[in-house]
């Protein structure tokens, strides 16, 4: 038990350093086991969704240095809301939320799943499984990647 646990903080500790692009393969160089990173990162970014929901929510509207953040990129939103981008998330829903969250991108993943929800006006009921599916798929994708070109240099 002590094992996993100082595993998992291992892992999540070069989750928060290096994001899932980089904690995917040296999680399965130092663990060994792909099944272990995968139970192991799904866990940290399961663990996400609701904190972000949280945070970009009921919190967020409170705090002072939000509202100045929300005050700088006032003139910018509507260039924003007008990208070509966000216009074709807005087009496709929750098939945008998952595919932003699918991206194994700098803005893919699942704080850019829930801003990107939160910016449609997406229910968090019709979002959350958006934003599971995409990290699923986007796990799974990754590790299949390594486990890939770990058999080909073996």
């Amino acid at each position: 038990m002590v094992k996993y646990l100082s595993e998992f903080i291992v892992l999540a500790g070069i989750y928060i350093a290096a994001g899932r692009k980089g904690a995917v393969p040296i999680g399965i160089a130092l663990f060994g086991s792909w099944q272990i990173v995968f139970l192991y990162i799904l866990i940290i970014e399961l663990a996400q969704v609701p904190l972000f929901y949280f945070l970009l929510g009921s919190l967020a509207s409170r705090m002072m240095w939000v509202q100045r953040l929300k005050k700088k990129y006032q003139p910018q939103r509507h260039k924003i809301m007008h990208s070509k981008l966000f216009l074709s998330a807005k087009r496709n829903g929750g098939w945008g939320v998952f595919f932003i969250v699918a991206m194994p991108a700098f803005t893919g993943g699942v704080l850019g799943g829930v801003v990107l929800a939160r910016l449609l006006g997406i229910k968090p009921r019709q979002s959350i499984p958006a934003i599971l599916a995409g990290i699923l798929v986007c796990d799974a994708g990754l590790i299949m990647s390594v486990e890939g070109i770990k058999w080909l240099f073996d």
